[in-house]
């Protein structure tokens, strides 16, 4: 009905369908994987998916990768052709960063995390390492920011903290508007970013804006957000 010139389409699933639609109407394609879905699962599931991601390089007239990581899985996982994928870095307006008022404030330092309770966020590590943490700096808190939007570990992570009796330092907060997560993050000392794979995340670019040490996993899209050593630190994941 709408007929465009050209379609976007953004992550997996969005992308399958669309270069499947567009390609019966000879709209081109261009497709941003915002990580690409069979990094998730193991097993058949991950062959399956990928060889889905292979079957439509051909339907693909530009792949859009938001970062390095993306990139080069665009090509060695994938076999994109390097002249079919353009990278543009997920990125935030610097000019416009402004350090948030700390109008949150804790007795105690923070340590925050912000994702879905999911697989890909991975807070289960969360858990485990704030009760790492708390056995050797018990007056430290940890809060993660993600609670309700597509949940689908938010029971594993409550019980792992009912099981380190860690409930009274863990704290588990809904989605917020940019204004409280700001100055949410303004009050944290530290954020953690545990992702088993990610795209490019915004988290940490708008952390080290804030002037916030930043830990987060050696994986896909993290890695291409954080230098080692001096912009924030990378750990191994798990």
């Amino acid at each position: 009905e709408i007929n465009p010139d050209i379609i976007h389409a953004h992550s997996s699933k969005g992308g399958v369908l669309a270069r499947l639609a567009a390609s019966k109407l000879g709209i081109p394609v261009i497709y941003t994987p915002h990580a690409f879905a069979f990094l998730g699962p193991e097993g058949w599931k991950r062959r399956f998916y990928l060889f889905i991601e292979k079957r439509l390089v051909k339907r693909t007239a530009k792949l859009l990768a938001v970062g390095q990581s993306e990139y080069g899985r665009a090509i060695r996982d994938v076999g994109f052709p390097t002249e079919r994928i353009a990278v543009v870095n997920n990125a935030i307006p610097i000019g416009q960063i402004e350090v948030a008022d700390a109008r949150i404030t804790h007795a105690d330092p923070l340590v925050l995390m912000v994702g879905r309770l999911s697989y890909q966020k991975n807070p289960e590590m969360f858990v485990r390492v704030a009760k790492l943490i708390h056995d050797r700096l018990p007056q430290v808190r940890f809060m993660i920011v993600g609670a309700g939007y597509q949940e689908h570990h938010g029971a594993l992570v409550r019980k792992l903290i009912r099981q380190y009796q860690m409930d009274s330092k863990i704290e588990i907060k809904p989605w917020m508007n940019a204004e409280d997560l700001a100055a949410l993050i303004a009050a944290s000392m530290a954020i953690a970013i545990p992702s088993r794979y990610d795209g490019l995340p915004f988290l940490p670019l708008e952390a080290m804006a804030m002037g916030k040490a930043v830990v987060g996993t050696k994986v896909d899209g993290v890695q291409d957000a954080i230098v080692d050593g001096q912009t924030g630190f990378l750990v191994d994941l798990d």
